[in-house]
């Protein structure tokens, strides 16, 4: 919790309990004597005490018990679920993964599994049930699975961060032995429409002024607020977020900027040698709230791995059809779930073997 939060919290426990001690003090004297402002102000500071004691218990429990993702991760829970899970465990690279080092891996076949917020995980409390950790347990001992990837990375920053921990761990080039996992979303076209001069929607919400010190600090508020909001303005702030990637498929030189981009992941399958030696799948999936709407964006780019010679998981072929409940993390975060990653985790292992 940070330093407001934390005030917030001890001023709520102030007034649990000083508030009756103040109420006693101040009224002691109609105390001693019947009256009707006496019972008045009975009945008055018995709710004010009940309701702050309630509210008081509501906020540990929300505190302690309540941590939920969601798919724009500005509410008290988002945080408190990434607090508790979301950074477990982390390495020294950032990532929600074990460390890894050149002497780690040195005897070892490596599984890279490369992509955002979809592959790291986002929703899933327990890092195993990702479909990069499922693999990497059938796979074996004699392998080394290596996570890259972060939530909100598009094409361009994974390239950078692939680059970067294979010269970490100095490994310039994988052997033939070697497998890439390659996910794809359709906000990676992102950084391509930008540079087009697309502009990007505001996808943050605030909670009005006069509201915000209850809001932004306290757990129970916080919840109820955003259930709310969520439920009435999540549809149209995604609408307008999913027409802008739309645009950017639209758009020639936002697509022919992407494909450059594309263009670079291919290059590392083509470095590997023979179509044989290629040991890179990738993974594409379309958004999991309106999968029919958005899959001629992921199919796309399916195609276009395709066409050069590169295995593709399109996950609308697997997904189309199923109930949004059925496969992401819970009502307000469109990630995949635990059931996604393991049927994943199996057509992987089938691809692969």
């Amino acid at each position: 919790m940070d330093i407001a939060e934390n005030m917030a919290h001890v001023i709520l426990i102030t007034l649990v309990i000083v508030l009756p001690l103040f109420v006693a003090l101040l009224f002691r004297k109609w105390w001693q004597r019947p009256s009707k402002l006496r019972s008045l102000m009975s009945r008055l500071a018995l709710s004010a005490i009940t309701f702050l004691v309630m509210f008081a218990a509501m906020e540990y429990y929300f505190y302690q018990h309540v941590h939920m993702s969601d798919g724009f991760g500005f509410t008290l829970s988002a945080q408190n679920w990434r607090s508790r899970y979301g950074s477990v465990p982390k390495n020294s690279w950032g990532m929600r993964d074990v460390e890894h080092s050149a002497s780690s891996v040195e005897t070892k076949n490596k599984l890279y599994v490369v992509g955002d917020s979809f592959t790291a995980g986002h929703g899933i409390n327990n890092h195993r049930d990702r479909y990069a950790n499922i693999i990497a347990t059938e796979l074996g001992s004699d392998w080394e699975m290596i996570l890259i990837a972060k939530g909100g990375w598009a094409t361009r920053r994974q390239l950078s961060e692939f680059a970067e921990v294979q010269a970490t761990i100095n490994d310039p080039l994988p052997t033939s032995s070697d497998i890439v996992i390659w996910q794809y979303y359709l906000n990676d076209i992102e950084d391509a429409g930008i540079a087009a001069g697309i502009e990007k929607p505001s996808i943050s919400l605030t909670a009005p002024r006069l509201l915000r010190p209850i809001v932004d600090h306290y757990y129970v508020a916080n919840f109820v607020y955003w259930s709310l909001v969520r439920r009435f303005s999540t549809r149209e702030l995604m609408g307008s977020y999913l027409k802008f990637l739309s645009d950017c498929f639209d758009d020639s030189m936002a697509w022919n900027l992407h494909q450059r981009e594309l263009r670079e992941i291919v290059a590392l399958s083509e470095a590997r040698g023979s179509q044989q030696q290629r040991r890179m799948i990738v993974v594409v999936y379309s958004n999991l709230m309106d999968i029919s709407g958005t899959r001629f964006m992921s199919d796309r780019v399916a195609e276009y791995f395709q066409s050069h010679a590169i295995t593709v998981i399109n996950m609308a072929d697997m997904l189309s059809g199923r109930a949004v409940d059925e496969i992401t993390v819970n009502p307000f975060d469109g990630h995949a779930n635990e059931a996604v990653n393991r049927l994943l985790a199996e057509k992987l292992l089938q691809e692969l073997r």
